[in-house]
């Protein structure tokens, strides 16, 4: 029969991650790389590796790359409103419990462009021994997404190309519009649960120690505010862009107080501004006919390991998706669900609502710092999932580190 062709929508991490994977399996597949942006999105918050992401990293011959571009994050401070350290948290090494930060601790542009980069890499391989390759189009997306049963038809946007697919996979995030696309709108409203809480991250030069980046002279902000306003909800779809999100952040931090009227000044200059909700997807089924979600709005290590179990998965059944689909369901639920389940830690965090919340939630942490196993006993049930469960093993081939 013949290979494979598969359209994979998002360039950002799980999408080059899934086609990696793909071209170290013994499918053959022929793939093509969809991104709606230009090229490789630089911008995006600190993200870590942790558990099996971290392992699929070094599956795709990452992980020395990798640790050659973290940002040198420490650990966490936590300071109040006169900017006094009151606490002190060291990052979790790997098989500890997990705290705030990790070992691995990176932007997220820099591991997508060293994704992508590996992925053109492999893709040249493959090809110069006669196997799949990448088509890597970027400035386009899919404007029309038909299912026949025998294919998916797809309709880009900007070239009006149409092409025939035998497998979509929706790579493209919180707001994917291949979800929606493959499985209506009239359900989205209960598959993207909001937590009514919205961010927004850029980098600002050096002068406040706030987060710490992999370039000279920068340092990352994340500015998150809780609340029901829906002019926050609003300005993260349609046309309003970059100013009406700054005019939303600036006008709910401009009484803070501390470093804000720095902060919101360099909010004004940065070039890699970006804003979104905070919200969970959830759907009973990840997949429709032909086309599949992969999980790049559920954290990085999720978005490596559904990039991982979806590949191993269709490279054990190339010619039967719904058993891949079943077998994807299978080994990257159990994860999953247990990341999406909210910590008390993260509750606290989102939840300082008045002035006497703030006060006694830095009591308790000020408390806690001076009693360091007392910390580890809550991270170690209240702390960010490291996603530690076993993986499934498939005959992917193993890239060397200076491919």
């Amino acid at each position: 029969m013949a290979p494979l062709s598969i359209l994979v929508v998002g360039a950002s991490i799980a999408g080059p991650a899934f086609a990696s994977f793909l071209l170290l399996s013994d499918l053959g597949a022929r793939i093509t790389l969809l991104e709606r942006a230009p090229g490789v999105r630089p911008e995006g918050q600190n993200i870590d590796l942790r558990g099996q992401g971290l392992h699929c990293a070094w599956r795709l011959g990452l992980e020395k790359t990798i640790r050659a571009n973290l940002t040198g994050e420490k650990g966490v401070v936590w300071v109040n409103e006169q900017n006094q350290a009151i606490a002190s948290i060291p990052a979790s090494k790997p098989g500890e419990a997990q705290g705030p930060t990790a070992d691995v601790e990176m932007l997220r542009g820099t591991l997508a462009k060293l994704v992508v980069e590996r992925c053109e890499k492999l893709s040249e391989q493959s090809k110069s021994m006669g196997g799949g390759e990448v088509e890597f189009i970027y400035g386009d997306y899919v404007a029309e997404l038909e299912q026949d049963g025998d294919s998916v038809r797809v309709r880009f946007a900007n070239s009006k190309r149409q092409r025939k697919f035998d497998l979509v996979a929706g790579a493209d995030g919180l707001q994917s519009r291949t979800r929606r696309q493959a499985f209506g709108t009239e359900g989205e409203a209960e598959r993207l649960q909001k937590l009514g809480i919205y961010g927004g991250f850029f980098s600002t030069q050096r002068g406040v120690m706030l987060r710490p980046s992999d370039r000279p002279g920068k340092t990352t902000v994340f500015m998150h505010v809780k609340t029901d306003d829906k002019r926050l909800t609003d300005v993260t779809v349609g046309s309003k862009g970059v100013a009406a999100q700054q005019a939303l952040l600036r006008e709910t931090f401009s009484d803070a107080g501390w470093h804000m009227d720095r902060l919101l000044k360099e909010m004004d200059l940065t070039d890699d501004f970006y804003y979104d909700m905070i919200a969970q997807v959830k759907m009973d089924r990840w997949s429709k006919g032909r086309v599949v979600l992969i999980g790049d709005a559920a954290g990085t290590s999720l978005a490596l390991t559904g990039a991982y179990n979806l590949a191993g998965a269709l490279a054990q059944y190339p010619h039967d998706l719904q058993a891949a689909f079943d077998q994807y369901e299978e080994t990257q639920r159990p994860p999953l669900g247990k990341a999406q389940s909210l910590s008390p830690l993260v509750k606290l965090i989102f939840s300082l609502d008045t002035a006497w919340q703030v006060w006694l939630a830095n009591c308790l942490v000020a408390f806690l710092s001076h009693i360091m196993s007392m910390f580890k006993l809550i991270f170690h049930f209240a702390g960010p999932s490291g996603v530690e469960a076993d993986m499934r093993e498939y005959a992917f081939r193993m890239p060397p580190e200076d491919l």
